[in-house]
């Protein structure tokens, strides 16, 4: 089964089936006025019904094997299938969502917002906040672990059809998908921006550099819409052209390109018996003008399915996709993980971790079997100096591999004492803050578990947390503060301890999607109508918790002080700007030319002037020779000083978090603070310009 956003395998295709019928039903005579939105006791007025510009949009104009290094299908234009047992948009295909400061982050451009704003400055860009599929947003500062109890409602909004995915924050927007339509709300009030109904669908939007992304369901087309008015600027473009094609896996931007995963409707359904030649696969597309670069699927017929329910990951070089099972004829490509080269789409490796899983709801005889396959998001990770990646599965299982050859660094069995083809297992992605990765697995039908695992070998951190009730959500982390959706309740938790801070009924099961952590504030999403399971509670719902009185900051001072440098780059000292950090950070911590920070020509990089030391950082390989400690010198380590886009494979910023692999820890002597840090990783994730 699938996704990190959506139902299990076989319950997920229903799930998502049920979705596209729900959109389909719902299309023109949800057409009307929005229901306003509902502001809390005490917190601003909600959006009193449609705005000016939040008619219906025009429609759009049409447009246009087993871990082998090298091994497996050719990447021949394929066939993709459908998915499987995951909710209605998970994104892993619940309704969408995005990663984090990946090389995926890109070089967003930053909003035109006043820079005392810190609700027109907060992100969650992605489903998984950024292309790592991290859902850990190491930029917020408002929210903490000391006053997360005092969380409140803020505001509610009410969606046509349910929203699956992760709301993506951005521009001072929650930008919502659903299967009633695409929605940009007010961040401060919860008030309607915009919303096109011709837009539908089961995932997350993307944002990047001004636009957002956008994968439909039904019809599986992927459309690149301007956030202003909610507008296409490109699309429909075809991201899988079979039968039963839908869109239930959400997009996520990186090196230039949108990267969407493939799936159709074929395992709940057979016309034609044309499950026998139904493959997944991932299509990347050119966001400049929606041109596709590369497709590649995962299988080899006869082997069929594999399908990519879930959102894939991405680094500098490569995409890595999760798979699902095989539909009537196994092989070596079902419940694994890929890696792809971003270059060509050619494969770089494919690692297996469970052989022979045939599913579909259609065979009697098949529908016995165990359905264990991946439905959560790939994670990318640094785990003591080396790169990984790592997901869950049905099984209760969860797998961390080398992203350079696939090979396995560690792996855990029987998270949970149970699975089940509808709801069973780790159905949804974990999170990562750069020490544990959190992850819920499920025991049906009443139970689920969380458990913090040491990033490096996988033993809890803490004893693993039981609820009496199961999760089709995915967990978020900020600043310490652990967001867990169960059911219809909301768990904010002690990220260290798992110690309880407070928790909110919904009102509604929070489905396939993850928490947004932002400005202070969780937005998430409320609603899921899945038919295998009858706990789950629709009331297609965007809520808003923040802190009391936070609405005064829209007037007063910054909280995520590396944000929006306005348009004065030098004079916010905290703005994420080449210029501020140079003054404030370099010049200001005596670091420009001082012995101990690059005098002269230490390394071939002077730290003399602001332009040359940009010019020596940025896309320049690492060429310093280490003369104290035990780490060897960089000159021929392969790093790059700083890569424009991911702050993760940045060695300066390696370096700054005292976690590198050759050299010294820059400053030598104490970390920079952790707010400097972070300026300096919003810069290199913004792109790195010399601003």
């Amino acid at each position: 089964m699938k996704s990190t956003n959506r139902v299990p395998a076989s319950g997920l295709a229903l799930i998502l089936l049920a979705a596209a019928l729900a959109a389909a039903a719902c299309s023109s005579s949800s057409d009307g006025p929005e229901p306003p939105a509902t502001a809390a006791p005490g917190g601003p007025a909600g959006p009193s019904g449609m705005q000016a510009n939040s008619a219906t949009q025009e429609p759009p104009p049409a447009q246009g094997p087993q871990a082998t290094a090298g091994g497996g299908a050719p990447n021949t234009p394929g066939v993709g299938p459908m998915g499987g047992n995951n909710p209605p948009g998970s994104g892993n295909n619940p309704p969408g969502m995005g990663p984090a400061p990946g090389s995926n982050e890109g070089s967003g451009m930053m909003e035109q917002a006043t820079k005392s704003d810190p609700f027109k400055t907060a992100r969650w860009s992605m489903m998984g906040y950024d292309a790592r599929n991290h859902y850990h947003n190491p930029m917020e500062q408002s929210l903490s672990v000391e006053n997360a109890g005092q969380l409140e409602v803020k505001w509610t909004f009410e969606v046509g059809g349910f929203p699956p995915g992760t709301p993506v924050i951005a521009e001072g927007k929650v930008f919502v998908l659903s299967t009633g339509g695409l929605y940009a709300i007010d961040f401060l009030t919860g008030k309607q921006v915009w919303r096109n109904t011709d837009l539908k669908g089961t995932s997350s939007v993307a944002y990047h550099d001004g636009a957002l992304y956008v994968h439909t369901t039904p019809g599986a087309d992927v459309y690149k819409v301007d956030p202003a008015d909610g507008k296409p600027l490109w699309g429909p473009v075809k991201s899988y052209a079979r039968a039963g094609a839908d869109g239930t896996s959400s997009p996520i931007v990186a090196n230039g390109k949108v990267f969407v995963g493939h799936s159709t409707s074929l395992e709940i359904s057979d016309p034609q018996g044309t499950q026998r030649e139904a493959q997944g696969g991932v299509a990347a597309f050119n966001t400049s003008d929606g041109t596709e670069a590369w497709h590649y699927i995962t299988t080899t017929l006869p082997e069929n399915g594999a399908m990519v329910w879930s959102t894939v990951a991405a680094d500098d070089t490569a995409v890595y996709a999760t798979t699902g099972n095989n539909y009537t004829m196994a092989g070596p490509n079902s419940d694994a993980i890929h890696a792809i080269a971003d270059m060509d789409g050619s494969r770089l490796w494919a690692n297996q971790v469970r052989q022979g899983d045939i599913w579909v709801l259609t065979n009697p005889l098949l529908i016995a079997n165990p359905d264990t396959d991946f439905g959560a998001n790939p994670i990318l990770a640094e785990v003591g100096g080396k790169q990984v990646v790592a997901a869950g599965d049905k099984a209760g299982d969860f797998w961390v591999m080398d992203r350079a050859d696939g090979s396995m660094v560690w792996s855990r069995t029987g998270l949970s004492g149970s699975s089940s083809q509808a709801t069973g297992g780790v159905l949804n992605s974990g999170a990562f803050d750069g020490n544990a990765f959190y992850a819920v697995a499920n025991e049906p039908p009443f139970n689920s578990v969380l458990v913090a695992m040491n990033a490096a070998d996988g033993k809890d951190l803490w004893p693993p947390k039981r609820f009496t009730a199961i999760t089709f959500g995915i967990p978020s982390l900020a600043n310490g503060v652990l967001a867990v959706p169960i059911n219809e309740q909301l768990h904010i938790l002690n990220a260290a301890t798992g110690e309880s801070l407070k928790m909110f009924t919904t009102g509604g099961t929070i489905a396939a999607g993850a928490p947004a952590i932002a400005g202070g504030r969780i937005v998430v999403g409320s609603g899921l109508d899945y038919p295998l399971q009858a706990s789950t509670i629709n009331n297609n719902e965007i809520i808003c918790y923040g802190l009391p009185g936070d609405e005064e900051k829209a007037v007063a001072g910054p909280s995520e002080g590396t944000m929006d440098p306005g348009n004065d780059p030098g004079g916010d000292p905290m703005a994420p700007t080449w210029t501020a950090i140079w003054d404030n950070i370099i010049v200001g911590t005596g670091c420009n030319g001082g012995a101990l920070c690059h005098a002269g020509t230490v390394g071939n990089l002077t730290m003399n002037d602001k332009d040359e030391a940009h010019a020596a950082l940025v896309g320049v390989p690492a060429m310093g020779m280490n003369t104290t400690g035990d780490n060897p010198d960089c000159v021929d380590s392969g790093l790059t000083r700083v890569v424009a886009g991911d702050p993760a494979n940045s060695l300066l910023m390696q370096k700054l978090d005292g976690m590198q692999t050759c050299g010294v820890q820059m400053p030598p002597g104490a970390l920079l603070e952790e707010a400097q840090r972070n300026q300096i990783r919003t810069w290199i994730m913004n792109g790195a310009a010399n601003d």
